[in-house]
């Protein structure tokens, strides 16, 4: 729609809340757009949607449900932050796969990751999960070679194959009594991974 569109600085859709989707590339190489709102009854983004554009700060609406695979924020390279609206349950699998975010706000309503929601995101330090997580999906945090540190919810009972594979940088974790299966490649590739400590479970 816009690609290419070097000069575009604004796009007013934050109130048109006829738009659910907004297809691969629709942004792509708008260098000089710095800032967007999505609008309310998002619920869908295709692949490389910002690719190229200035965009450091974005807050995904609650209504979002589905990113195409390679992510929506693939090549946003000066993207920063992102912000899950309150209300969300679900973090869309692929959501920001391959992205330069560093900081990530989850609301609370948030019960779980989808795969590769967060796979590859390399500047991500340290993530806070809220309470109410209780399942992680396939791949959901692998190649975040910068995660040091996160803390699983007491109330998560599944981790999905893969989950933290690749983050080189993770020292220890904590496995919540709730987790009853290791899965495949969990931590794979964890060369700095020193403790991993896994809560009495009798059943």
């Amino acid at each position: 729609m816009f690609s290419g569109c070097a000069m575009l600085n604004r796009v007013g859709i934050e109130e048109n809340d006829s738009i659910t989707y907004i297809a691969s590339q629709a942004f792509a190489y708008c260098a000089s757009l710095e800032t967007i709102t999505l609008p309310p009854n998002l619920k869908e983004l295709g692949t490389e949607v910002f690719q190229g554009t200035g965009i450091q700060s974005i807050t995904i609406p609650k209504t979002v449900t589905e990113c195409s695979w390679n992510g929506a924020f693939h090549g946003a390279n000066s993207l920063k932050k992102v912000i899950f609206e309150d209300g969300m349950e679900t973090i869309p699998d692929w959501c920001l796969y391959e992205s330069t975010v560093s900081e990530v706000v989850i609301p609370g309503t948030v019960t779980r990751i989808g795969k590769c929601a967060f796979a590859d995101c390399k500047n991500i330090e340290e993530i806070t999960l809220p309470s109410g997580i209780t399942e992680l999906g396939v791949d959901s945090f692998s190649g975040c070679t910068s995660l040091k540190e996160i803390t699983l919810p007491s109330g998560t009972t599944e981790l999905g194959a893969g989950s933290f594979s690749g983050c080189t940088s993770l020292k220890e974790i904590d496995i919540p009594k709730g987790v009853k299966e290791i899965q495949e490649s969990m931590f794979s590739g964890c060369a700095m991974l020193n403790r991993v400590g896994i809560e009495e479970n009798d059943s």
